[in-house]
C-alpha cells in the first residue's frame, strides 16, 4: 500500500529464506512426531503456548493496550489466529501422517499464490509486474519439483526391478 526501499526488500527476502528453512524443519520434525504416534492435538498443545511466549517478547506495551481495549480488534485477532494458524496447522498435522513432507512443502510454496489471488479483489492494492513474475516462478518451481520427484522415483523403481 506504500512504497518500500531496497533494504526492506532485501530484509524481506532474507526473512523469507529463514521462513522456508523453518517450514522444512517443521515438516520433517512433525513427520517424525507423527511416526512416533503423537496426535496432532498433542503437538499443537506444545506449539501454541511456545508461540504465545515468544510473541510476548515481541509485542510492545502500546500495542498490547490497544489490543486489550478494543473488543472488535480482539475478535479480529482471535479469528485470525483460529483460521490463519490453529486450523491450518491442525489439518497439516493430520495430513503429515499420510503424506511425505516433500509434498507438503510443495503445497506450502503455493500459499503465496493464494495470497496473491486474494489481493486481486482488494481495491486498495495494485498488482505489480514483480508480483506476476514471483507467482510465475513459484508455479514453475512447484511443477518442476513435483516432476523431478516423480521422475526420480520412477528411476529408482526401474533400478529395483
Amino acid at each position: 500500500m506504500n512504497s518500500i526501499n531496497a533494504d526492506t526488500v532485501f530484509l524481506g527476502i532474507i526473512l523469507c529464506i529463514f521462513t522456508g528453512i523453518g517450514q522444512v524443519l517443521f515438516s520433517i520434525y512433525s513427520k517424525k512426531l507423527s511416526e512416533d504416534n503423537f496426535e496432532p492435538s498433542e503437538i499443537l498443545a506444545l506449539r501454541f503456548p511456545l508461540a504465545i511466549i515468544i510473541s510476548s517478547f515481541l509485542i510492545n506495551s502500546d500495542m498490547l493496550n490497544q489490543l486489550t481495549s478494543s473488543a472488535s480488534l480482539m475478535t479480529s485477532v482471535v479469528m485470525l489466529c483460529l483460521f490463519g494458524m490453529v486450523l491450518p496447522i491442525y489439518f497439516y498435522q493430520k495430513s503429515i501422517k499420510l503424506v511425505e513432507p516433500f509434498y507438503i512443502s510443495i503445497l506450502y510454496m503455493i500459499e503465496p499464490i493464494l495470497m496473491f489471488v486474494a489481493q486481486i479483489f482488494d481495491p486498495r492494492l495494485t498488482i505489480s509486474f514483480y508480483s506476476y513474475i514471483g507467482v510465475g516462478l513459484i508455479c514453475a518451481f512447484s511443477v518442476l519439483s513435483i516432476f523431478g520427484r516423480y521422475h526420480g522415483s520412477k528411476k529408482q523403481i526401474k533400478i529395483l526391478v
